[in-house]
């Protein structure tokens, strides 16, 4: 009967005793000089502290988490960051306690002065653009990758004598000019004409030159002008006079 006794108290011991082991590795153990625990500092950043009277009873015990510095930032650095509904300006080092829970974002797009912009990309956790991050138990970075775009900008020198037509067609925003798209810092655009019917197109001018269709480079922002020019003489002469290959010339008339 002892010895079942025995038995079994060994079969519980080898089962809890791996536990006890694993729990031990996850802290930090600070003793007094009586070699009494007085602080457990745990890898989730949990810390318990004790306190004893003069004969060694144990007092109190406190439990806190530990804060850590966590740095939120942007690629490029310098833009706007958002945390717990504040703004700030990147990099911003805040103080959190492991486990505490906080939500970070960064606007996009934003404004990188006159036909420049940064959309955002990606979060270094990979999480979405606005998302929850539970604070670590060690000092650490978040970063977010905004991407660079420049504007182009197209316009014709008269409304409604031709069209212009981007590929790609990039992201179309509103303004004063006849359209205006943003891409993708260093993506190359087609830009292909379309005159209206009584006009012919003529030229380019700003950043395509020439007479043909037009490859731009949004290496900055960038402004094209086409120029279409109204065949006012093919109301006036019969079709046969007139020979509007280039270069142009009329016959016929004296």
């Amino acid at each position: 009967m002892q010895i079942r006794r025995v038995l079994i108290l060994i079969f519980w011991v080898a089962l809890f005793l791996p536990v006890s082991l694993s729990h031990a590795a996850t802290a930090i153990y600070t003793y007094d000089s009586l070699n009494r625990v007085v602080k457990e500092e745990y890898e989730n950043g949990r810390v318990i502290e004790y306190t004893y009277d003069a004969v060694g009873n144990r007092l109190t015990s406190h439990s806190y988490m530990k804060s850590f510095e966590i740095t939120v930032d942007t690629v490029p650095s310098g833009l706007q960051i958002t945390a717990d509904g504040v703004n700030y300006t990147a990099p911003h080092v805040f103080t959190w306690e492991a486990q505490s829970t906080h939500t970070v974002s960064t606007p996009s797009p934003q404004s990188g002065g006159t036909g420049v912009q940064y959309v955002f990309s990606s979060w270094s956790d990979s999480g979405a653009q606005s998302h929850s991050i539970a604070g670590p138990a060690f000092d650490s970075t978040f970063t977010a990758t905004l991407q660079l775009q420049n504007l182009l900008t197209m316009s014709l020198t008269t409304a409604g004598s031709g069209t212009i037509t981007p590929t790609p067609a990039g992201t179309v925003t509103a303004c004063a000019q006849y359209l205006c798209a943003w891409y993708t810092s260093g993506t190359s655009v087609t830009l292909t004409v379309a005159p209206a019917s009584g006009y012919l197109f003529f030229s380019w001018s700003g950043d395509c030159t020439g007479s043909g269709n037009c490859v731009v480079t949004l290496d900055a922002p960038r402004a094209v002008t086409a120029m279409f020019l109204p065949l006012m003489l093919q109301d006036r002469l019969p079709t046969s006079k007139i020979n509007l290959q280039s270069p142009w010339s009329v016959t016929g008339c004296t």
